[in-house]
């Protein structure tokens, strides 16, 4: 996951549905895909990547979770990440991103 490992929101986005569910640390909420894309990107800025991992992935009817383990530079414990995508016509398309605090 380019996105999370070089901290481009960019590549998270590509495709996207027009409405996405965005959790960032307990702080839910709905986004057209442009308001998501920029609190992504803020995220990043803030939350600068040094590793990514991806801990497994799992497919549920037409969806796929990706999850996985973030280390950002501003702290010491790393952080849960979970992006689902949807199966579209051709691709796969976002539609949630969850980053919460890493379980001990």
């Amino acid at each position: 996951m380019q996105a999370f490992e070089e901290g481009m929101p960019e590549a998270l986005f590509t495709p996207a549905a027009d409405r996405i569910d965005v959790s960032l640390l307990g702080s839910r909420s709905y986004y057209s895909q442009s308001q998501a894309f920029y609190v992504m990107r803020d995220y990043f800025r803030h939350h600068a990547p040094r590793s990514f991992s991806v801990d497994r992935t799992a497919h549920a009817d037409a969806s796929l979770f990706v999850m996985g383990t973030y280390h950002h530079a501003q702290a010491d414990a790393p952080v849960y990440v979970m992006v689902r995508f949807d199966e579209g016509s051709t691709t796969w398309v976002l539609h949630e991103v969850r980053i919460e605090t890493a379980s001990p």
